[in-house]
């Protein structure tokens, strides 16, 4: 969290400012506001919520970040080395976690209680290992940079190759086998290829570069057109004896999607003054939503059901209400949920989900690398272990030894499943959920639809996946997404966790600020508007987030 991200935040609608044109309120459309208190030196001392909550920060004489006080007077503390990095944090647990850098900046070790991640770096700066308990990574890289593999005890887990345009022209993961990568003149990826050159997705593009036919190995494909601002029109699913989807959309002037028609029928959005979901109207029902002036959900109300919602001054969720029967949440003075009316959670000193226990007895634990990814979890006991390419994507899972490859850009189009020596392909709606999965010869196995939040609420599987909502993984014992920083709950539209990053509101905790029909969260940090695929050639690293 920076100063300069907190600012960002207030300037999104800025009305009144100091002299010195620093923001310090924000008066909203729906009557509230959020004021900004500085110190003579600009930095921003104090934050106050639509609710009124006050949070408070202070800073060395080096203009540093010393301390953020919330509204409920719980504290967290940091220490700086005199090279300027962070070298102590002190969370509302009182939990220290200690931090090491090289004369670069770049971080070299992380440690808090039993927990300790080390980096190595080469002398032109690029990370050569990243090691944590129980998983050493080694990083190698060719002449312009490009990483060239991953490997982990000595296994390759990923290897590459490159053009000499500095395109990825093939990707071999554990098991071996090899993925090609065709590029058009402008540089756009056109095809996926099995390791004979044989097409496993397609993508035609227009004069944009947007992918425009997206065509299947097994005869799937997916037409779509956008309007002069390329968001989506119409989406067409298809298998060669089949119309699977045939949606179109319909926007408002802001570029909100307010329609969409589907087979199954038409759905319309309403939006508050504050941009957020007040109403999705889906063919067999509707769903209202309203919200406090800190942008937490105090009611919804869908067919039969009625919910209500109480927070504390940290916009924690207290209370769940539906039709008069109550749920409690609890929490640990760091704002990590600790009970809620199935589960409870326990969590590791660097503030990760370590544990979840259902009130059946399921039990959920995740284990993470020092990438600050989770690479294995136990599932009621049954391992699965994932391995992650740089831009943080899943592209293989291993469970019980039978190996999953994953062929995808920011979307997963194919599953290689090793067990079944055969192919699946995924086709995905406008914002990349998954809504039908094919065999080698076309047939659907599985189908999705889903709410506006992420809540399934049709479901036909005849094979496993974890890849659903915006295509990110689900965890079926505890009901909810791997968002990578943190897990997030559709039930609710709330993470477990308050964001690390501040810079996205003074809300922690609500999801895609409460507008999930135009942002999506890939990362557990912050929302992004829909996105369009691509293949991401950025070099391994280590985000310096503490």
């Amino acid at each position: 969290m920076s100063q300069a991200s907190l600012t960002a935040t207030a300037m999104k609608r800025a009305t009144s400012s100091t002299a010195g044109g620093r923001i310090t309120e924000i008066r909203k459309a729906d009557g509230s506001q959020e004021n900004y208190a500085y110190d003579f030196a600009g930095n921003i001392c104090e934050a106050v919520d639509g609710n009124g909550n006050i949070r408070k920060y202070t800073y060395d004489d080096n203009n540093q970040l010393k301390s953020i006080t919330y509204p409920d007077g719980s504290e967290e503390k940091y220490l700086y080395g005199i090279d300027g990095n962070l070298s102590k944090f002190q969370d509302r647990n009182g939990i220290v976690n200690e931090y090491q850098w090289n004369v670069y900046g770049s971080m070299t070790e992380r440690k808090a209680g039993d927990l300790r991640n080390v980096y190595e770096y080469a002398p032109n700066g690029q990370l050569i290992a990243a090691i944590s308990n129980g998983m050493d990574y080694r990083y190698s890289y060719d002449k312009d940079g490009l990483l060239l593999n991953k490997k982990a005890s000595g296994k390759t887990l990923l290897a590459y190759t490159y053009d000499e345009l500095g395109r990825k022209t093939s990707q071999t993961d554990i098991t071996g086998r090899k993925v090609n990568y065709k590029f058009d003149q402008s540089n756009n990826l056109v095809d996926i290829c099995n390791e004979i050159d044989q097409s496993i997705v397609r993508f035609d593009r227009d004069a944009d570069g947007a992918i425009e036919k997206i065509t299947h190995a097994n005869g799937m494909w997916q037409d779509i057109a956008y309007d002069a601002d390329k968001n989506i029109t119409h989406l067409t699913v298809a298998t060669p004896d089949k119309l699977l989807a045939q949606n179109t959309y319909r926007y408002d002037g802001n570029g909100q999607r307010v329609e969409k028609n589907e087979l199954a029928g038409k759905t319309l959005y309403t939006y508050d003054s504050l941009n957020r979901l007040a109403q999705a109207e889906y063919p067999t029902y509707t769903e209202r939503f309203t919200y406090d002036q800190s942008g937490n959900r105090l009611t919804r109300t869908a067919k039969d059901i009625e919910e209500q919602y109480i927070y504390d001054v940290n916009n924690r969720l207290t209370k769940r209400t539906v039709n008069g029967q109550a749920e409690n949440y609890r929490y640990d003075n760091a704002g990590n949920l600790l009970q809620d009316a199935n589960n409870t959670y326990e969590y590791d000193t660097f503030r990760r989900t370590s544990k979840v226990t259902t009130k059946a007895g399921h039990t959920q634990i995740n284990r993470y690398d020092a990438e600050g990814l989770r690479y294995e979890m136990e599932e009621n006991g049954k391992l699965v272990q994932f391995i992650f390419n740089e831009n943080k994507k899943v592209i293989a899972e291993n469970e019980d030894g039978n190996i999953t490859r994953l062929i995808r850009t920011s979307d997963l189009w194919a599953m290689e499943s090793e067990p079944e020596k055969t192919w699946y392909h995924y086709a995905g709606d406008e914002q990349g959920s998954t809504i039908f999965i094919t065999d080698k010869a076309g047939s659907v196995k599985n189908r999705y639809a889903y709410d506006a939040f992420g809540n399934t609420i049709e479901s036909a599987e005849q094979i496993p996946n974890r890849y659903q909502y915006t295509g990110q993984q689900f965890d079926p014992i505890t009901q909810q997404y791997y968002l990578r920083a943190r897990f997030y709950n559709p039930a609710i539209a709330r993470f477990t966790q308050e964001d690390e990053y501040h810079g996205d509101g003074l809300n922690l905790y609500a999801y895609c600020a409460n507008n999930p029909v135009d942002y999506y969260d890939p990362s557990g940090y912050c929302k992004k508007n829909v996105y369009a695929t691509s293949i991401d050639d950025k070099v391994t690293k280590i985000d310096k987030h503490i």
